[in-house]
């Protein structure tokens, strides 16, 4: 099966303004853009070591902790 950078990757739950739980869709290309771009901001480099403290439900922890380590493994 072909996967686009378009094709749903993670839903991330949110209350978001409203205030009613509901789920944020996230696509591949989202992904890799956070997570591309916490490399850069936060200047990982591929020998660095990340301990990922947040819990991984949370959109931070996957997005800017989580997949820039797996990028850079």
């Amino acid at each position: 099966m072909d996967v686009s950078l378009y094709d749903a990757n993670l839903i991330l739950c949110t209350a978001g303004t409203t205030g009613v739980p509901k789920g944020a869709v996230l696509t591949h290309r989202n992904s890799l853009f956070n997570a591309f771009t916490c490399c850069l901001d936060y200047r990982f480099t591929c020998d660095d070591v990340l301990q990922i403290v947040p819990p991984l439900f949370h959109a931070a922890a996957v997005n800017c902790m989580l997949l820039p380590g797996l990028v850079l493994g």
